[in-house]
């Protein structure tokens, strides 16, 4: 029997589907919230005295919040 390369178990797989295309979301969102922390301890390091500074820092925050909601199920069975 021939088969496709892209047939998985019967079904169709395509990158451009839904199911692909929230995965790649939670996966990025998934690995954006393990690393964004890394940026955080040269700001506090070196103090958060100015402005732009503070701001800088927030606003990681503020996207490791977003990234935390998007990747938390990540690798989690449907």
């Amino acid at each position: 029997m021939i088969t496709d390369s892209n047939d998985v178990d019967g079904d169709e797989t395509h990158l451009s589907s839904p199911h692909s295309f929230v995965s790649s979301i939670r996966f990025i969102g998934f690995w954006a919230a393990v690393m964004l922390p890394f940026l955080y301890v040269p700001l506090l390091v070196n103090g958060l005295d100015t402005a732009g500074q503070q701001q800088t820092f927030f606003l990681l925050l503020l996207l490791n919040v977003v990234a935390l909601v998007f990747g938390h199920r990540h690798r989690e069975r449907d």
